[in-house]
């Protein structure tokens, strides 16, 4: 399976969870609270005895982004709601549950301005491992 495959199925958990996100783009003057997800291309291992690389590891990125540092922190909580613990669906692979790889604390993006404001978003980063073998 590739890389897509796995970040639709973390789309998937974030949409069925009613979280706004964008899929490593953001529109311009985008509705706010929302999150981004980003995904490394992946990476190979072997745990079975022919060497063949079975086991894929996927470093899935979620920003979730408010207008306030409040609503950066609220949305992160529910990305942590809708993604720690579980197990994504992936076609021909077994995953196993997501877990916090690595977090970045709220803060203020002083590049951005939200418009008709003089005030700036909030962001918060996690990081997840999502791993999964053949079915």
């Amino acid at each position: 399976m590739t890389a897509q495959a796995h970040a639709t199925a973390v789309l998937s958990l974030l949409t069925g969870a009613g979280i706004t996100v964008h899929d490593g783009a953001v529109p311009a003057n985008p509705a706010y609270p929302y999150a981004v997800l980003y995904t490394n291309p992946g990476d190979r291992d072997a745990t079975n005895l022919d060497y063949s690389s079975d086991v894929q590891t996927y470093d899935v990125q979620v920003t979730s982004v408010g207008a306030s540092a409040a609503a950066a922190r609220i949305t992160a909580d529910k990305v942590n709601t809708a993604l720690v613990d579980v197990t994504p669906t992936v076609t021909g692979r077994t995953c196993w549950p997501l877990r916090v790889a690595a977090t970045q604390t709220a803060r203020e993006d002083r590049d951005v301005t939200i418009p008709g404001t003089a005030t700036h978003p909030h962001y918060a980063v996690a990081v997840y491992r999502l791993q999964s073998v053949p079915s």
